[in-house]
């Protein structure tokens, strides 16, 4: 009898540890694996950030930028080099973990004072499970262009 109840203490430890080990490796939402924020450089270019929790990454061929503002019409990233990952279903993929940077040069039409971006993007942790494409509209001010002004004052 000493021995099953052995053998039943050890059954309920392993469970224990199986389950707290599983709550270990619980994903962290979206929002907190891949933290986006985005600032204006000039009155044509942004920056686009993400704080990208240890142990996950994002899909370069996945992000999409889009202006939602009538005045600004084109919108160009400018992506960094990052980090080559075979995927067994997309083949080769630039994929980029920790802080990634990404300038963004804006085409307007007419003075802006803001943008509105809508922000597209698609990331996974490292042990294979991947989130749903995820999107984000960033408001963004953009500060006022001021006129270049010559320094000669013959030419004023």
């Amino acid at each position: 009898m000493p021995f099953l109840k052995i053998i039943f203490l050890c059954f309920v430890s392993l469970i224990t540890d199986s389950t707290v080990a599983l709550a270990n490796e619980e994903l962290l939402p979206p929002e907190q694996a891949f933290k986006i924020s985005a600032k204006a450089l000039s009155s044509d270019q942004l920056e686009i950030s993400w704080d990208i929790a240890e142990g996950y990454y994002l899909y370069r061929n996945k992000m999409e930028f889009k202006s939602k503002t009538k005045q600004i019409h084109a919108v160009t990233p400018v992506f960094p080099a990052g980090d080559t990952k075979h995927d067994e279903n997309f083949g080769d993929v630039v994929i980029y973990h920790n802080n990634l940077r990404i300038p963004v040069s804006l085409e307007a039409a007419n003075e802006a004072s803001s943008i509105q971006l809508l922000v597209q993007y698609q990331g996974c942790a490292d042990r294979g499970v991947c989130y749903p494409p995820q999107k984000k509209t960033v408001d963004i001010p953009l500060p006022v262009a001021t006129p270049v002004t010559s320094a000669n004052p013959l030419e004023q």
